[in-house]
């Protein structure tokens, strides 16, 4: 039952005698229900929230009418006016009101919801704008809306539902602006100052990939350098030449306010090299971070020096301390036969130069790269701070490092400097057995530390196995296994009195808005879960490659725990935490929100590629049950990573692939080929194709069936409008090592002299290579700040263009290997003739066709042919080359097509009839991908390939169909292929045909 004073204070807000009486009831309510969580839910179930929109709304059009209020005694620019300005009764009315919903959300999910799914948010977002509010307005409504999505994001995180804020409401183009006139206020006041911080966390919070875009159109990347610039000008120890910079710039944040500046930094420019460079190009950034030349020196006295110079001179760059290269033990043997390819270092006799070019060649330096002095500011930052500053400064470091904005050798910069730093703190950042009262209490930025430290680290490693080395010698096994056990420590989950769950009987008719949402996972359990969470992902990238250090992880014996992480979270189990003076351990009976599961799925995904592993640890803790319960999951994401793991467990040597066949994998696979997700449609086309490869007769039949014949044909035939005008793409997911292909072998290296690019290579060093668009300033010395932007983001468009169109084109492909995977084994003959049985050999081969010829070349969409774009040793030109459908697709196809050329002499005849076909295998055999090349050689060795005596007759017609075409000639000029997979195969294929021909048979 309501209390009776609570009444008679709602009531006199719903019909206020006065604006004093108003403003008086609004204080009222907010004293008494602070810190009683019952008095809160009275409140909500009288109606409070419908109450307090109408008079937020009320007193907003009440200010409206009056006009805006004078600047300078709000958000002006005169930095002397002292205090605060005067509040009229409305915006005392407002800010009691604003103050009451802060105290409501403080009670939790349960009330946020509510607040969320009223129509006050739409009141409070127009408390935002600076220019007609006053500061103290602004300040608590930021503060209020970053509670709401503080609790609308830890609820998403938990995997439950919750009626989230519009995002049409929080990013619109008004909305933005105001964001906008939040960081670019002048004035030093330090309710002003305290809005900075609030907005920086808000706007961390809620952005997603697709609201960046309008950040950048109001210029907040900008803004937000300014405040990074304007804190390290301050910061400068001796700031005598500093001061043209200091009277440009806005007011210095605080130091405890720049990591939240630094934040909100690295997420928008997260996964943009667009937004990246928007950041580095910025005329503040510039004018304090300038591009400077990296000078490589071995000398080790060079740091003391250079600091020495930076603090007397003032100059901006952050000189490092020096790191010792690598010793090579050399000779005289191999300094006078180098390597193959590789340019001799010592002077020839020929060469007639003078001292000063011996000189030059003799100190040649090793870059001509330049790199922005922001890099070298947050690794020295990183190394001078500590807590959460390290934090947002390692933050941003790896995001602008994955954008390729660092300069070349960084590697072992970062490996040295950065990553040991990264793993001491994992270490320095989880309780070891902490007592159970002081884990519901956690520091904040300890917290933040515990959660971001792991991830960070995660993403700095990933891509570099020189990084990856760096942290397993510092020991990040050891202490990533701790981290984890650290999180089935028994928490007490709920020391509060009084529970916040709404009763069985309520009414199914009462306003959402008058009644409490669902409870979630209480805050010190979602700490715990987000470590976890960290935790399996840092696990994941110190896995991703090497076979050695998934061993170690198996023997630190945490596989199992692992595996249990894919258990979804029990209902059940969060509503015993919120039962009183409740302690409940962590592990598998509780489950795991939805990011667990997804960060276990990846750690799972890693530690699956290792062969041994898979037949005897993942075997035994039976870790196909879970992953076949999360392939049926209604949540898209989880069903991708489910998949992921599926490609690696039913390969012909995985012991766990009989008995997902025995539980339906077959047919729960099949229904996910027909999602509308292309991710989910890809992954699971992909787990049927390993699958079925080396599998039974039987297994066959069924997939093919529970795929179904029309809906496969419609896969493998694809769209002819998307999917095949699009310029070349990239190597596939299995290039990436992401997925373990066995359709595709893995490529020898062209020779050094060889004009065709590098395929396939793996990359040891990928923060050593730089971005020719992001700092190559050598050959676009003359180009403005302005067409460098046009120009990185014109090529950023392409790449998400191209992407979405890499999605398309890798469910044709998938589909092709499917049916490539069904036709080989030792009944491959009877399948080759059921495929052309059920599908029809007419339109098997039109799609095959369809995926081999060129370009249709009155299509306005075709890349123009470039006269500057040559071919180089024989090779398609790149224009010609783009008129194509991918490799990926072309590889599979025409192996496709090798699969019925290794059928019997039926099968080979029938391909042979398709002159169509072999007009575009002709073409292709100059493809400049070697993958393609080599796939043409393969047709022609298997079709001259003769099974006995009787087929010689047989085969020497078939070689001359093929010298018809042109490919006897054509596997001649191969032999000299820089290929050396492509080269082996033209030279066996040539000298079958070439017996054949000369009458001598084998």
């Amino acid at each position: 039952m309501a209390i009776p004073s609570l009444s008679q204070g709602l009531n006199e807000l719903k019909n206020p005698t006065s604006q004093s009486a108003q403003r008086e009831a609004l204080e009222y309510l907010r004293t008494a229900i602070t810190c009683r969580l019952d008095r809160k839910e009275s409140l909500l179930q009288l109606g409070v929230l419908d109450a307090v929109a109408r008079t937020l709304s009320e007193a907003c059009a009440s200010s409206k009418s009056k006009g805006k209020k004078p600047s300078q005694e709000t958000n002006g620019s005169d930095r002397s006016l002292p205090g605060e300005p005067q509040l009229n009764d409305e915006d005392r009315i407002r800010l009691q009101a604003i103050l009451l919903l802060d105290s409501l959300a403080l009670g939790g999910t349960s009330f946020a919801s509510a607040i969320c799914s009223s129509q006050c948010v739409a009141s409070v977002l127009e408390c935002l704008d600076p220019s007609r509010n006053p500061p103290q307005i602004v300040l608590n409504s930021l503060r209020l809306l970053l509670e709401l999505v503080a609790t609308e994001y830890r609820e998403e995180e938990a995997g439950q539902l919750f009626p989230t804020l519009s995002d049409k409401e929080l990013y619109s183009t008004a909305s933005v602006r105001i964001y906008a006139k939040i960081l670019s206020q002048q004035s030093t006041s330090p309710t002003v100052q305290g809005q900075i911080p609030l907005i920086c966390q808000f706007l961390s919070k809620t952005l997603t990939t697709a609201q960046c875009g309008l950040l950048v159109s109001v210029d907040i990347i900008e803004l937000l350098g300014q405040k990074l610039v304007s804190h390290y000008v301050q910061s400068k120890q001796n700031p005598r030449n500093q001061r043209s910079y200091h009277n440009a710039l806005p007011p210095a944040p605080s130091d405890r306010d720049l990591p939240y500046i630094l934040n909100a930094l690295s997420i928008i420019t997260s996964g943009s090299q667009y937004r990246v460079a928007r950041l580095l190009y910025s005329p503040t950034i510039l004018a304090v971070f300038p591009f400077r030349q990296l000078q490589p020196s071995a000398d080790p006295n060079l740091y003391q020096r250079s600091y020495a110079a930076a603090l007397a001179n003032q100059t901006n760059d952050m000189p490092l301390p020096w790191i010792p290269t690598g010793s090579h033990k050399t000779n005289e043997h191999s300094e006078a036969f180098p390597a193959l390819g590789t340019p001799s270092t010592k002077p020839s006799a020929f060469d007639f130069a003078g001292p000063e070019s011996t000189q030059q060649s003799a100190e040649k330096p090793t870059s001509n790269v330049y790199e922005s002095c922001l890099i070298p500011y947050l690794i020295t930052s990183m190394r001078a701070t500590g807590g959460i500053h390290r934090l947002e400064a390692a933050r941003l470091l790896v995001t602008i490092a994955q954008q390729g904005f660092v300069g070349r050798g960084r590697d072992r910069t970062l490996a040295f400097l950065v990553v040991p730093l990264l793993v001491g703190i994992v270490d320095e950042s989880f309780p070891l057995n902490p007592p159970l009262e002081g884990r519901s209490i956690l520091d904040s930025e300890k917290r933040q530390l515990r959660e971001g430290i792991p991830r960070i680290l995660a993403s700095l490693i990933e891509s570099s196995p020189i990084l990856q080395k760096a942290a397993i010698e510092g020991d990040a096994v050891k202490k990533v296994v701790a981290f984890l056990k650290s999180t089935l420590i028994p928490v007490e989950t709920r020391p509060n009195t009084w529970n916040a769950e709404r009763p069985a009987d309520a009414m199914s008719d009462v306003p959402e808005a008058s009644s409490l949402g669902h409870t979630t996972l209480p805050e010190s359990v979602m700490h715990i879960m987000k470590c976890r969470e960290s935790a399996l992902i840092l696990i994941a990238a110190l896995s991703e490659r090497e076979d050695k250090y998934r061993k170690n992880f198996t023997e630190s014996h945490i596989t199992k725990l692992i595996i249990d992480t894919l258990r979804p979270l029990n209902a059940q189990s969060v509503a015993r935490m919120h039962e009183k003076g409740r302690t409940e351990k962590l592990d598998r009976k509780v489950g795991n929100p939805l990011f667990v599961v997804l960060a276990g799925l990846k750690a799972i995904r890693t530690i699956s590629r290792s062969v041994s592993l898979l037949r005897t640890k993942l075997g035994d803790y039976e870790l196909h049950k879970p992953i076949h319960e999360l392939v049926k999951h209604p949540c898209a994401e989880v069903v991708v990573g489910a998949t992921d793991v599926i490609c690696n467990i039913v390969m012909d040597f995985s012991p766990m692939r009989d008995n997902l066949i025995e539980a339906g994998i077959i047919q729960d696979l099949a229904e996910r080929t027909k999602s509308a997700d292309y991710s989910v449609r890809i992954g699971a086309l992909w787990a049927l194709k390993h699958l079925t490869y080396q599998a039974s007769t039987e297994s066959k039949r069924r997939a093919w069936e529970a795929v179904g014949t029309p809906w496969l044909t419609k896969i493998i035939s694809g769209d002819s409008t998307n999917n095949r005008l699009f310029p070349r793409i990239g190597a596939a997911a299995n290039a990436a090592g992401e997925r373990v292909d066995i359709l595709h072998a893995v490529e020898d290296e062209p020779m050094p002299d060889s004009p065709e690019p590098v395929e396939h290579q793996e990359d040891t060093a990928p923060y050593s290579k730089t971005s020719g668009l992001a700092n190559d300033f050598q050959g676009e010395r003359g180009m403005s700040v302005a067409a460098r932007l046009a120009k990185i983001k014109e090529a950023e468009e392409r790449q998400v263009k191209n992407r979405a169109h890499h999605e398309l084109v890798m469910v044709q492909v998938q589909g092709i290997d499917f049916i490539r995977n069904s036709t080989q084994g030792p009944h491959a003959v009877m399948m080759l003739d059921e495929v052309l049985s059920n599908m029809g050999s007419e339109r098997f081969f039109e799609i095959m066709d369809s995926t081999l010829r060129p370009l249709d070349t009155n299509d306005q969409n075709q890349i123009p042919s470039s006269p500057s774009q040559g071919s180089r040793g024989g090779f398609f030109s790149k224009a010609k080359e783009q008129q194509y459908a991918p490799r990926e697709l072309l590889a599979s196809s025409i192996y496709c097509l090798v699969h019925f050329a290794a059928g019997n002499a039926h099968h080979r005849n029938i391909l042979l009839q398709q002159r169509s076909i072999f007009n575009h295998v002709y073409d292709l055999s100059s493809h400049p991908d070697s993958a393609v090349r080599t796939a043409c050689c393969w047709l022609c060795n298997n079709l001259v390939w003769i099974d006995s005596k009787d087929d010689q007759t047989l085969a020497l017609n078939r070689v001359t169909a093929l010298d018809e075409f042109g490919f006897v000639r054509k596997m001649k000029e191969l032999c000299k292929d820089p290929c050396l997979d492509a080269q082996d195969r033209a030279k066996a294929t040539y000298e079958t045909m070439h017996r054949l021909m000369n009458g001598t048979g084998r």
